[in-house]
């Protein structure tokens, strides 16, 4: 939703306040912001997953030439909605409404070209998160259409979900390069296995540094303030998905059981295609992801991501 862009610019104005003329050390701290949404597509798309917003403090544990590990803190919220949010017969769903509010704390090991995450997701699910209501208010505060299903959104339930990641370099050099992500979603309210294969190409550094893998920090302050970037990527990714249970589409699997239900689609294709800059202390990344459907009745879908990072 347009709140998002607010949300980038208040980010960008309270850490323009960091200096880049710094002392010659090394960045141990990161502030982010993930916005993605399918207004970065057509500003008259509001459906699926129709909004997330990621708040992350990252910091570096550990940083050793062989071995180094970031662990991270974020506060998460998403919203998922059908392809008309103006419908409000249930029979004309062909997704549920549904709500997220969670806290995601990961651990990151990095060696050069290879990182291994595990990610742990506690949360809530449902109205009580609220997100019905302010979906409905912001809409009627810009005068757009009113989300009138929200009365049948899956159920309150706890989120508790792991997430591991397996990222590697197969084959390349310092200009294009193959990547491996193996990815595993595990809980009540994600469960997925995920394969993708993705080529970056430009000025690339390896994955214990590169902003590919939020692997920056440990890398050296400096007192220039030269524009150069450190890192400028371009990238495709394919990768194919295996849904064993999603809550958000299936109702949830904990509490009173959901007023509305969809049936899942098993295998799902997803492109992927961005780019990425980085700076001694700042990156920028932009990402649109396109799916296939979902769930039996809906289409195919497609969304952006802007990422922000600051690190100090």
């Amino acid at each position: 939703m347009l709140q998002h862009y607010f949300c980038i610019l208040l980010f960008i104005s309270g850490f323009s306040l960091f200096s880049q003329d710094l002392q010659e050390e090394n960045y141990t701290h990161q502030v982010a912001v993930l916005v993605e949404n399918d207004v970065f597509t057509s500003l008259y798309r509001d459906q699926y997953y129709s909004s997330g917003l990621f708040g992350t403090y990252s910091w570096l544990k550990q940083d050793h030439e062989d071995l180094k590990v970031i662990r991270s803190a974020s506060l998460v919220q998403r919203m998922f909605t059908p392809q008309f949010v103006s419908l409000n017969d249930v029979n004309d769903f062909d997704r549920p409404y549904a709500g997220h509010l969670s806290f995601q704390i990961k651990n990151s090991r990095y060696r050069r070209n290879q990182v291994l995450q595990h990610q742990l997701e506690i949360g809530w699910m449902g109205p009580k998160t609220l997100t019905g209501d302010i979906h409905v208010n912001w809409h009627n505060f810009l005068g757009l259409i009113e989300p009138r299903g929200w009365d049948f959104e899956i159920r309150d339930s706890p989120i508790i979900n792991y997430h591991g990641t397996l990222t590697a370099k197969l084959a390349g050099n310092e200009v294009v390069e193959l990547l491996s992500d193996s990815n595993v979603s595990l809980g009540t309210a994600f469960n997925f296995v995920r394969q993708e294969m993705i080529v970056r190409m430009g000025k690339l550094l390896p994955l214990l540094r590169s902003i590919q893998c939020n692997g920056q920090l440990g890398t050296q302050k400096t007192t220039s303030k030269s524009d150069i970037t450190d890192e400028f990527v371009f990238f495709y990714g394919l990768s194919t998905e295996y849904n064993i249970y999603n809550s958000t589409i299936e109702g949830n699997l904990i509490g009173k059981k959901s007023p509305h239900v969809e049936t899942p689609v098993d295998w799902i294709l997803q492109h992927q295609v961005g780019f990425l800059f980085g700076w001694k202390g700042f990156d920028f990344t932009f990402r649109y992801y396109r799916r296939s459907k979902e769930t039996t009745e809906a289409t195919n879908h497609q969304y952006g991501g802007v990422l922000l990072a600051r690190r100090f």
